[in-house]
């Protein structure tokens, strides 16, 4: 006689899951914070601290994290018929959006400032200075509006099926996870410290 063992894999809560990747992207905003602090204050900082901070909230941010609500969550809220969950999520996803604008200022000049002219400094700080003020509150208000009501409104089987949705983005997504990414965040705030504080 053959026995055979069904394995269940328990899921991570996704919403959690995504309220956690919010706080890393806050940290990521921090310490650009920090760096647009020193540069304030005539710190040197070098190019490629800034560039990797940069590079490392828009791929989390923009791509991780805004891939799993673009991919999966929006298009789970409307085959489950929450449109008002759905809009509010859209709606915080295009104000992000608009915050770019700032981010893509600072890639703008950052080859100048590479090259040591530090007359682009001020553009950087007042881009960097913009893209923090307006980008600071969306995460918490994100949670507030659309993943903590959305907890609460799921069913324990919906929760599963968004976990496994969200785990299938994982195996598919070609960089770091949030574990990485917290680890990642970790060693650059220490860099970070060292330099600017």
């Amino acid at each position: 006689m053959k026995v055979t063992h069904i394995i269940k894999v328990k899921y991570m809560d996704p919403v959690k899951q995504l309220m956690d990747e919010h706080r890393v992207i806050e940290r990521l905003v921090d310490i650009l914070d920090k760096i647009i602090e020193g540069m304030e204050n005539g710190v040197k900082v070098s190019p490629e601290l800034l560039m990797t901070n940069i590079g490392m909230l828009m791929e989390c941010a923009n791509e991780y994290h805004g891939g799993k609500e673009e991919d999966v969550i929006i298009p789970y809220l409307e085959e489950t018929g929450k449109t008002e969950l759905k809009a509010a999520l859209v709606s915080f996803s295009n104000e992000y959006d608009a915050c770019l604008k700032y981010i893509s200022n600072i890639f703008g000049v950052m080859e100048v400032y590479a090259s040591g002219d530090l007359g682009v400094a001020g553009k950087i700080v007042e881009n960097g200075r913009k893209f923090i003020e307006v980008v600071r509150p969306i995460f918490a208000k994100e949670d507030e509006a659309v993943f903590k009501v959305l907890k609460q409104g799921l069913s324990k089987e919906e929760l599963t099926q968004l976990g496994e949705m969200i785990q299938d983005f994982e195996y598919s997504w070609n960089g770091p996870l949030i574990n990485n990414y917290q680890k990642m965040v970790r060693e650059m705030e220490r860099d970070a410290g060292r330099i600017i504080w």
